[in-house]
Order: structure tokens, then sequence, then C-alpha cells
């Protein structure tokens, strides 16, 4: 993911995960470092009578052009803690293979397996 989209996406990650109340001591210290690493970058720009950080949280969608223009060219620790807080908010899954299979027949997962179907 490039720099810009992975800090973007790991602040909203953040934010829903503080909302819905199932964040864990570690996600809201890698959110509150994230934040802190944001606005160090952003200067300024945060302090206009609706901070680009709020605003953003609240609708990303009308801010995301500005804070991403803002956040252009991230540096090396920001895309840091970004990519801890995405980590903890999009664990991998447990298995080598993620599979959701719906309503399906002769459904093959893995390596180099021998299936035989019947249909009927």
């Amino acid at each position: 993911m490039e720099p810009t989209t992975l800090v973007m996406t790991a602040l909203l990650a953040g934010a829903m995960a503080g909302v819905s109340g199932t964040a864990s001591t570690a996600v809201q210290d890698a959110y509150q470092a994230l934040i802190a690493a944001v606005r160090r970058r952003i200067g300024d720009h945060d302090r206009a009578p609706t901070p680009i950080l709020e605003a953003y949280a609240h609708d990303p969608v009308a801010h995301y052009g500005r804070l991403a223009e803002l956040l252009a060219d991230p540096d090396p620790e920001l895309a840091a803690t970004a990519t801890r807080l995405f980590q903890l908010t999009h664990p991998r899954p447990a298995s080598k293979y993620a599979v959701a299979v719906v309503d399906s027949r002769g459904v093959q997962v893995g390596d180099g397996n021998q299936q035989t179907n019947m249909f009927s």
C-alpha cells in the first residue's frame, strides 16, 4: 500500500476501533501515537477552527484530499507508526488459507491435494 494511503487508512481504522469500544490497549496506544505523529507532520494546518484530523474522522470522504495533500510523502517514522496500527487492526488469518465458500460444489483448497468430484 502506498505510504500516504497507509497513513490515511490506519487513521480511520484506529478511529473505528475506538468508536466500536473493542479496541485493545495496544490499538489505543498505537492510534494515539499515530495521531501525535500526524499532528507533528501537519503542524499549523491542524489548528483551524475545525482541525483537519477531527474533520477527517467525522467525514473521511469530504476531507480525504486535503489531509492526503498534507501527508504526502510521509517520513519513515510516520509510515512505521501507521503500519503498526494497521497490523493491529487488520490481523492476518491464523491459517495459511482464508477461505469462505458459499453454495459451491467441488471446491479444493490446499497444495497439491487430489479431489474427485461426483455430481448428480
